[in-house]
């Protein structure tokens, strides 16, 4: 999509968006030629009110499937972009989501690596 901020090859990304996520902003996301989004789950959330935010996107995921997906890879990003849908990754701000329970980190860590399971419930960044 050149003319729009993206090089030949290249997907435009939207880093830290944290916006009311509904259906007219995904759409908005597509006609600005966004690839992918990466998406703040928590600001100063802990770690139950950070698993409702992830368990909101699981719901938006499955009703707006024709316009984002959740990437879990690079690999994901450029197969969704190329898709003509938006790509979504999920990060925090800071570790509040952790609370002060290191655990809670190597669930995260675990739980993102399982190549078994559809999507984290951690929220952790593709590699």
């Amino acid at each position: 999509m050149k003319g729009k901020g993206r090089s030949s090859g290249g997907s435009l990304v939207d880093a830290m968006q944290h916006s009311k996520p509904e259906r007219a902003r995904f759409e908005e996301w597509r006609r600005g030629g966004l690839g992918c989004v990466h998406v703040t789950l928590s600001i100063w959330e802990d770690a139950r009110d950070t698993l409702k935010v992830i368990g909101k996107w699981n719901r938006l995921f499955e009703q707006n499937s024709d316009l984002i997906e959740l990437a879990e890879s690079v690999a994901d990003i450029e197969r969704i972009s190329r898709a003509g849908r938006t790509a979504v990754i999920f990060g925090f701000q800071n570790a509040s989501p952790f609370e002060d329970d290191i655990e809670l980190v190597e669930v995260c860590k675990r739980r993102s690596k399982n190549p078994s399971l559809k999507r984290p419930d951690c929220p952790v960044a593709p590699e």
